[in-house]
């Protein structure tokens, strides 16, 4: 019965007479932990870069927010669009869903600019326009901002 796989994949060689040994072609192909690339964040406390191993497309372990850049590397290698909408904060969360669920106010003048707004940033300016009449220094700047 001949061997299925492949010749790399066969782990011991028994071609020396004394002894058993793992093929060249094995070690290349096998995972060398001392070649990994390593985490490249840095403790607060100690000063020291993680020495945990990154995630494949990212430069950072999953303890240090390598999670979100790998899963876009792999969505990008796959070939599939990548949707990230996560808000860092409930703040930003509340202003999305502001954005999102409130139609534009009548007496809010619609500027071109205001067009090409994200939700964080449209989101502010509805709670600026809402809160006028008790803060009416952050709804003149939230119009006049730079965008």
């Amino acid at each position: 019965m001949g061997n299925h796989r492949p010749k790399w994949r066969l782990p011991f060689v028994t071609d020396r007479a004394t002894s058993v040994y793992q093929s060249p072609l094995f070690k290349a192909k096998r995972f060398n932990i001392q070649n990994a690339k390593k985490c490249e964040a840095i403790a607060r406390t100690t000063g020291k870069q993680c020495g945990q191993i990154a995630l494949r497309g990212s430069t950072r372990c999953r303890r240090h927010g390598g999670l979100k850049q790998a899963l876009i590397a792999e969505a990008e290698r796959h070939g599939r669009p990548v949707i990230a909408n996560r808000a860092a904060s409930i703040r930003m969360k509340a202003l999305i869903d502001l954005a999102i669920t409130t139609p534009w106010p009548p007496a809010l003048p619609r500027l071109p600019q205001f067009d090409k707004m994200s939700k964080v940033a449209r989101g502010r300016l509805f709670e600026a326009y809402f809160n006028r009449e008790t803060d009416p220094e952050t709804y003149k700047h939230e119009l006049t901002r730079p965008r």
